[in-house]
């Protein structure tokens, strides 16, 4: 995982990043810089305390801690195909006592029609082979009634950064090439959070909306920020870095590069935007 992003996390995570995808480390840093965003964005949800509450792809277990709270009276549960993601959940923030924990595939839930009031998912659209297939599986599981909620961003208006317009150009393209043409041409994808509501219409909810979060970070950038910036960046690079031509990497390789001079996290002028879209939809 990126040193950077390990730095400012509990000890707690540190016996599982062996076990986990390269990208927990960003998603957990996303979760300790923008909790307030978060937790704004939950506590916007269509919920009563009493609702039955399902949380798809439970990474790290920070959803599923926030809408276990939301729904007191209720009952929370977190499904993830990744058992090393379940067992860091389970370490990190979920409450067995308040939200349960179950292995589970989000094309296929183990769960009866008509189970919950509110399916959640965050931050993972983007990664779904399949968008729509999944989300028609989520409202399966739905009440009549029932709501849909799905958070996302989107890669290239994301994250805003003070680099030149032309370092981010080149960085998109190159993270495109190594998507693949679906980066493109398919819903999720690097382009899940522009698609969501699209996403959510052709899987059959109805009344879509969208609500818009924005966060601003300007200098002195706290500590959390300037990680989860150096691990967004660290990442692009690692995605990017195969896909980019010798020029592009000597004039821009420097502004993604942990140690470098030129390394935007480390700028002591550092400012930042932070969108982040919420698509809802009922089940019919």
């Amino acid at each position: 995982m990126c040193e950077a992003a390990e730095r400012n996390l509990p000890d707690v995570w540190q016996g599982h990043w062996d076990r986990l995808p390269d990208y927990a480390a960003l998603l957990t840093a996303r979760h300790e810089a923008h909790g307030d965003t978060f937790r704004a964005a939950v506590a916007d949800l269509p919920l009563r305390p009493e609702d039955a509450v399902l949380d798809v792809a439970v990474g790290d277990g920070f959803f599923t801690d926030l809408l276990s709270r939301r729904c007191p009276r209720g009952r929370v549960v977190a499904v993830d195909v990744d058992d090393g993601f379940l067992r860091l959940a389970d370490d990190a923030y979920v409450d067995r006592r308040r939200a349960g924990l179950v292995a589970g595939d989000g094309y296929a839930l183990p769960f009866g029609d008509a189970t919950f009031d509110l399916v959640w998912c965050a931050h993972s659209l983007r990664s779904l082979p399949d968008a729509v297939a999944a989300v028609r599986e989520w409202l399966r599981v739905l009440r009549p009634g029932g709501r849909v909620a799905v958070l996302e961003n989107d890669r290239m208006h994301g994250v805003v950064l003070p680099w030149p317009p032309e370092a981010e150009a080149a960085f998109y393209r190159a993270e495109c090439a190594a998507e693949g043409e679906t980066a493109t041409r398919e819903p999720g994808g690097l382009h899940a959070g522009r698609r969501v509501m699209r996403i959510l219409r052709e899987a059959g909810a109805g009344e879509v909306c969208r609500r818009s979060y924005v966060r601003d970070v300007y200098p002195p950038v706290g500590a959390a920020d300037r990680d989860y910036v150096a691990a967004h960046l660290t990442s692009l690079r690692e995605a990017a870095w195969p896909h980019m031509g010798g020029e592009e990497r000597s004039r821009f390789g420097g502004l993604v590069t942990a140690g470098d001079a030129e390394f935007l996290a480390d700028r002591a002028d550092l400012e930042a935007a932070f969108l982040d879209v919420v698509g809802i939809g009922r089940k019919p």
